[in-house]
């Protein structure tokens, strides 16, 4: 049957029509906090008897701030990670931060954390609806500078060589590194070998005062042989004719050089190709005086200036 029940919450009388269960039970549903009094019930003109109450409803314990973590600072393009200690399983934690920044859950991730994403971030706890006061934490995400600017350095083979350089931001450190990653560091420039003709590769950071550093820039060292020549005469077939050549040995097949002469006491100089044996060939001279012969590969000259 329905039955009317009466009671009060804090003071204010509060009825209800219900019908109990198949157990004889009637559960007064949808209840906020307060004190409940005077609980009775009526059938047609029947009151129970009886009053039940008081009866105190209160909501669940809010839960208490958060504690986060430390926050270390970082370098820009790192990750940025803020978390909470001790989390409650099934609570939600949502976060709040610079430039309008959101997110929920216990951990928090920024990857390739920009300069901006420094400031303060805010976490609440709600769990069963209960909301928690804010906690706050200080996250500051430094600059990251930019790799230096290098340039490669050429060396004949066997010349003095002085220490590498870079382009770098004022107030920085160059690192210097014989590796592209991993190695250890040197503050001091190296001073290539020049010993042994071949291209030795060097790396270079920069790093700042609040430990930022950049990523790597390589520099290429690249040692030059010097060219070792001989040389042969073939003397033109006809008279006044040009057939004449110069043949010149020992050089690096398919190798562009630059050839200098000196004809009757005047300059000359050819760009000539070595062959696949390894030799070149000055073609279409006349009779005269050769001397001062010798090639160049780069910023490296032979030191053979006669011919044969």
């Amino acid at each position: 049957f329905p039955v009317t029940i009466e009671n009060s919450k804090d003071g204010v009388q509060v009825s209800k029509v219900q019908v109990a269960d198949a157990n004889g039970i009637i559960k007064i549903t949808g209840l906020s906090k307060g004190v409940y009094a005077d609980i009775y019930v009526t059938l047609g003109t029947c009151t129970s008897n009886t009053v039940a109450g008081p009866i105190t409803l209160s909501d669940p314990t809010v839960p208490g701030a958060p504690t986060i973590a430390p926050v270390s600072a970082i370098c820009s393009t790192q990750p940025l990670v803020i978390s909470v200690s001790n989390p409650i399983t099934g609570a939600i934690y949502s976060w709040t931060g610079p430039s309008g920044y959101t997110n929920t859950g216990s951990t928090i991730t920024i990857t390739n954390a920009p300069v901006t994403a420094s400031g303060t971030y805010q976490v609440t706890i709600t769990n069963l609806s209960c909301i928690s006061s804010p906690a706050s934490v200080t996250a500051t995400v430094n600059p990251t500078p930019v790799a230096p600017t290098v340039s490669n350095v050429p060396y004949c083979q066997g010349a003095p060589a002085v220490p590498l350089t870079a382009s770098f931001d004022v107030g920085n450190t160059l690192y210097w590194y014989t590796s592209k990653t991993g190695g250890t560091f040197n503050t001091s420039a190296p001073t290539p070998s020049t010993t042994s003709a071949g291209t030795t590769p060097y790396y270079v950071s920069q790093r700042t005062t609040l430990g930022c550093e950049s990523n790597r820039s390589q520099i290429d060292v690249i040692v030059s042989p010097i060219p070792q020549i001989s040389a042969q005469k073939k003397n033109p077939t006809t008279c006044n004719g040009t057939e004449g050549e110069i043949v010149i040995s020992q050089t690096t097949a398919g190798t562009l050089y630059t050839v200098y002469f000196t004809k009757n006491g005047i300059s000359s100089s050819r760009t000539l190709t070595a062959d696949a044996s390894g030799q070149i060939k000055i073609t279409g001279l006349s009779q005269g005086t050769y001397t001062d012969i010798y090639v160049t590969l780069g910023s490296c000259t032979t030191n053979y200036r006669d011919w044969e």
